[in-house]
């Protein structure tokens, strides 16, 4: 599948009028990822996920594939300031000569930033069971896999994209499962969902009120509303 070449940042720049308030011009900066025959991509590919902006004012992006030095690397972690200066924090490189990933391939899956300033993410596949891994990566480019997804008989723990939520524990939904990651890489199920009454997640998010919501992509015939879930390893809506 053909990659996207380039990643569209749009700033929106005020313009000051005593007659009347104008409409704020766009500007448009483009950054390359790849040369044109695809052989060098040492930013990577794809950017999937929404950047983060840390208190650095830096801006904060996974993308897909390739990666620095490595155009079959498994995708990369770069940083860019609003006037693109980019640098690469970390690259997905293949750990075996057959192309494995034991730390992660493909940091599709979800991108936050914890409580300690460094930044945690989810990657859709590779680590040791090659089911994607929970990582830690500081800005200084230090990285640990804290949790291998896969680990379980029929890997009910697979990856789904993740929040931080305010106990400073990561929440995630998994298709039929609502799971906790503690930012040591502890792992636990919150909720398991009934596909029939109550859906497939995709999303979460937390309210005010400190439950997690969400909808149901499929279930009860036409998908359904995902109840509210507290942050306690409960298995049922409360």
């Amino acid at each position: 599948m053909k990659a996207t070449l380039g990643f569209l940042m749009l700033a929106a720049l005020a313009a000051a009028s005593f007659a009347q308030p104008s409409s704020p011009a766009i500007s448009q900066v483009t950054f390359f990822f790849c040369n044109s025959n695809f052989t060098s991509c040492p930013l990577g590919i794809d950017p999937a996920l929404a950047p983060i902006q840390l208190s650095d004012s830096n801006l904060y992006v996974p993308t897909t594939w390739a990666g620095q030095g490595n155009p079959n690397a498994g995708g990369t972690v770069f940083r860019t300031s609003i006037h693109g200066q980019d640098l690469v924090i970390h690259t997905f490189q293949p750990t075996t000569l057959r192309g494995g990933f034991q730390n992660g391939e493909n940091p599709i899956i979800g991108f936050a930033q914890g409580t300690d300033g460094a930044l945690y993410g989810v990657t859709e596949q590779g680590g040791a069971n090659n089911g994607g891994v929970f990582y830690r990566l500081n800005r200084n480019g230090s990285f640990q896999v804290l949790y291998n997804f896969c680990s379980q008989s029929g890997c009910p723990d697979a990856p789904g994209s993740i929040i931080l939520a305010s106990d400073g524990n990561f929440y995630g939904a998994e298709f039929h499962t609502i799971f906790r990651l503690t930012p040591q890489g502890n792992w636990s199920l919150i909720h398991a969902l009934d596909p029939n009454n109550e859906g497939a997640a995709v999303n979460l998010f937390q309210a005010a009120d400190g439950n997690f919501y969400g909808a149901g992509a499929v279930g009860g015939g036409h998908g359904t509303h995902l109840p509210r879930y507290t942050g306690r390893p409960v298995h049922y809506p409360v």
